[in-house]
């Protein structure tokens, strides 16, 4: 995983943000640069797993976690921030299921081209609205 993106939302509207590139120590496929036009120039720059991992922890605090691709964030998440003895948080609900509902073209088609902005956080921003009724 290479980018970690929330957004907050408190009595109907997005109070706060959260984006961070992250240096995991792997190598970033050229495929994935093509899609999301993350580097590995750029990720080596990023900071590190365990400073991201607390800054998006104590971000989302005890707020329920809307997430973009939540089945495979909900794995890494948990892996993470039970290795830094973090408490799990208790819901995440996933943007790409419900963009996938809203914009049957997403499934065939790259977040990044399509609204030319960063894939995680454009999922999360969009669909937050939803989360909000």
């Amino acid at each position: 995983r290479t980018e970690m993106a929330r957004v907050r939302i408190v009595n109907d509207s997005i109070v706060g943000r959260y984006q961070s590139l992250m240096n995991a120590g792997a190598f970033v496929p050229r495929f994935i640069t093509k899609l999301t036009s993350i580097t590995n120039a750029r990720v080596r720059e990023a900071p590190g797993v365990d400073r991201v991992m607390r800054e998006l922890h104590e971000f989302v605090d005890t707020h329920p976690a809307v997430t973009h691709n939540a089945s495979f964030d909900r794995k890494f998440l948990e892996a993470e921030w039970l290795r830094l003895r973090l408490p799990l948080a208790s819901t995440m609900l996933c943007t790409l299921q419900i963009l996938w509902r809203l914009y049957p073209r997403f499934r065939a088609t790259s977040s990044a081209p399509w609204w030319n902005i960063r894939p995680y956080l454009t999922g999360v921003a969009i669909t937050a609205p939803s989360w909000m009724r």
